[in-house]
């Protein structure tokens, strides 16, 4: 687990994701439509861009594990001319700490929240109609970092007390 902690913020942006633990499922899946693997293969419970309290508790990283059992999966794409592919999961878990997060002030880029897992980017193919995942998805513990969009600003010093 990581935790990247902001620096010189007593308020900051957030990014929230769960890594994708035993691969072998999601690795077949996109061996199936053609795919070079997943990218990153991880869930993100938030990336915020509103500054929100590290200190708070909600933020706090989850350490349990948690299985998703793969019904109703689905394959879609995302992005403004659908460059992504990502494996669509039902996952009450996640979008219940979602909007837990949400409701402590953390801030989305979409109007929905849809738990996927990233399989491609800028992929031609077609979209199977159905699939099928033969195992659960195991989710490991949250890490939360810095999101990447402002992890290459320079950071403000702390003031020396």
């Amino acid at each position: 687990m990581s935790d990247q902690r902001h620096s010189g913020f007593e308020l900051a942006p957030i990014y929230i994701a769960r890594p994708v633990l035993g691969t072998d499922a999601i690795e077949a899946l996109c061996l199936d439509l053609g795919l070079d693997g997943p990218l990153d293969p991880h869930v993100t419970v938030i990336s915020s861009r509103a500054p929100v309290d590290w200190d708070d508790e909600a933020f706090s990283p989850d350490q349990d594990l948690i299985e998703i059992v793969p019904q109703m999966a689905s394959i879609r794409r995302f992005g403004a001319r659908g460059e992504f592919v990502a494996l669509c999961l039902v996952a009450p878990e996640i979008e219940a700490r979602h909007e837990r997060l949400r409701e402590k002030g953390a801030s989305r880029d979409y109007s929905d929240f849809h738990p996927h897992i990233s399989l491609a980017v800028n992929w031609e193919g077609a979209l199977p109609d159905t699939i099928l995942l033969k195992r659960p998805i195991l989710l490991g513990p949250e890490d939360r970092k810095v999101p990447d969009f402002l992890a290459d600003l320079p950071q403000e010093p702390k003031p020396s007390i």
